[in-house]
């Protein structure tokens, strides 16, 4: 086994990782000459929780830690640790290789006050590369504006600086509105009652924690200067219970008086939190002011293991700063929670989100998104020092791998014997752990499409006949008779296949499908 960091390689926390790289295209950068600069990676998060344990193991020796000026409240999260280990694995060879050099950085960013004060690193150590795998569900207008993007552009403004920002995981529990009221000052949302149903599912528990978000289009550029009008939020029983509120007193200007009153706030925003049992539940809002105008819009979103928003925009589900224009910000290519705005056509590119973890568990969401990505634009900044977004996107997005097709090219549906079940069209019903896969419903059950010949699956194996089909199954992927199609199901196998000549996914998103993320091939 190869030495790394001067020990012998480490178990890797991602057994699966080696697929991924291939099928992302990184491992040439692992196996030819490589001259590249030292690159300065930045990884912004709320929580590295364990991190001192794993430095010289999956991270560098070198790692450093950037403590933020206030502690975070509760015990710390792991996720920037788990960031920063993804990023390490792929540069690294999955820990095999010390081939591109970098640094690796750690700053603490939970809360505005250390986001500030990581952004002023940020700008005085001159990072090559920022990930920044977290979102605000407030702190902006929903259109790249907003303190916290004030923020973000001061570590980006020079351009020397690629800010790498996950899209978020709203995409199916968001939603958008021009404010309208009624006569007695509720918010008049377009369904019956004014209000937004939320679900608890029915689970083992019993209950849900729920989290909701209210904000509206009213926050500044500068975080000190506050809002005039005022909203409250409520969360009822389907008996009309209330059974959260946050009712706080928005204002422009607070005086030292008030600064310590928990219920007043420069900010427009209102935010509930409840414990709350399987079940149907209301949001509404009701305005404390009437000092808006139709150009004012509200956002809400919610959050919680088992919680779902039934009323959702998922084209406009984009939270703070993924709006940023100046950011690169990054969907998840394989699940429909990944945030969107089609309005600002953002996110700028789509990866694989669905990474395998110890004991063989997936975890999934537009972090792992970014932090792949991450990793890519470091590598390319090491070659190419003066990289802009503009160029790394151009670099990156859709070398052929997937997506340039839109009507498939594989072989005829009267060779492969399945037909489409939806209208000319397969149905997707769901993603799969490689690249851009989709799975789709056909007339003999389940397969997962891919743009591109499966048989590189493989490695370097060819079929008997045109037809035999590539599986997956318990033994991994294997080669299989075309006339073995009827019994995959039972021997819980499923045919990934070249999407067939001539045929569509049924509402297949053509924009994302040109933003899917490669690395470009060594020249």
């Amino acid at each position: 086994m190869l030495l790394i960091y001067g020990v012998e390689a480490p178990a890797s926390p991602f057994p699966k990782i080696k697929e991924l790289m291939q099928f992302l295209n990184f491992t040439p950068y692992y196996e030819s000459p490589f001259n590249g600069r030292e690159v300065k990676i930045a990884i912004l998060d709320n929580g590295f929780r364990g991190y001192e344990n794993e430095i010289s193991v999956t991270l560098p020796p070198s790692t450093k830690y950037h403590k933020g000026p206030l502690a975070p409240e509760g015990e710390e999260e792991s996720h920037g640790l788990v960031m920063a280990q993804l990023v390490t694995a792929l540069m690294t060879n999955d820990f095999t290789t010390e081939k591109i050099p970098y640094s690796l950085h750690l700053l603490s960013a939970a809360g505005y006050t250390n986001l500030a004060a990581a952004v002023k690193t940020v700008v005085e150590e001159k990072y090559d590369v920022v990930l920044y795998a977290q979102t605000w569900e407030y702190g902006g207008n929903f259109d790249g504006r907003g303190f916290i993007n004030t923020l973000v552009n001061k570590a980006i403004e020079k351009g020397d600086t690629l800010w790498i920002n996950a899209a978020g995981n709203f995409g199916l529990n968001s939603f958008n509105f021009a404010i309208q009221f009624a006569e007695d000052s509720w918010v008049h949302f377009p369904n019956k009652g004014y209000a937004l149903h939320v679900r608890c599912e029915t689970n083992l528990a019993g209950r849900c924690p729920l989290r909701a978000v209210l904000s509206w289009s009213d926050f500044s550029d500068d975080v000190e200067t506050g809002t005039e009008k005022d909203l409250d939020f409520y969360l009822q029983d389907e008996s009309g219970k209330t059974v959260g509120k946050s009712e706080l007193q928005q204002k422009k200007e607070i005086s030292e008086k008030e600064k310590n009153q928990e219920q007043i706030s420069k900010y427009p925003r209102e935010v509930i939190e409840a414990d709350v049992k399987s079940g149907i539940y209301f949001l509404r809002v009701k305005a404390k002011t009437r000092n808006f105008s139709s150009r004012d819009r509200l956002r809400v979103t919610v959050s919680g293991n088992g919680v779902s928003l039934l009323q959702r925009d998922i084209d406009e589900s984009l939270p703070i700063p993924a709006d940023n224009s100046r950011v690169v910000t990054v969907g998840a290519s394989d699940s429909d929670i990944s945030s969107r705005s089609k309005t600002l056509d953002k996110p700028d590119i789509f990866a694989p989100s669905r990474i395998t973890i110890e004991n063989y568990l997936q975890v999934q969401g537009t972090s792992m998104s970014a932090a792949i990505v991450a990793a890519g634009a470091a590598i390319l900044k090491s070659v190419y020092a003066d990289m802009t977004m503009e160029k790394f996107l151009k670099f990156t997005r859709n070398h052929g791998l997937i997506g340039a097709p839109q009507i498939g090219n594989g072989l005829a549906l009267a060779v492969l014997q399945f037909a489409p079940t939806g209208p000319g069209c397969f149905i997707p019903v769901g993603s799969f752990q490689l690249q851009g896969a989709v799975v789709v419903m056909t007339s003999v059950g389940q397969k997962v499409f891919v743009f591109y010949d499966p048989i590189k699956l493989l490695n370097g194996k060819t079929r008997h006949r045109p037809e035999d089909m590539i599986v997956y199954g318990p033994r991994g992927y294997e080669l299989q008779p075309r006339l073995m199609q009827l019994q995959l199901q039972m021997q819980n196998q499923i045919e990934v296949v070249q999407v067939p000549n001539g045929q569509v996914i049924c509402g297949q998103n053509l924009n994302a499908s040109s933003k899917i993320f490669r690395m470009p091939r060594i020249r």
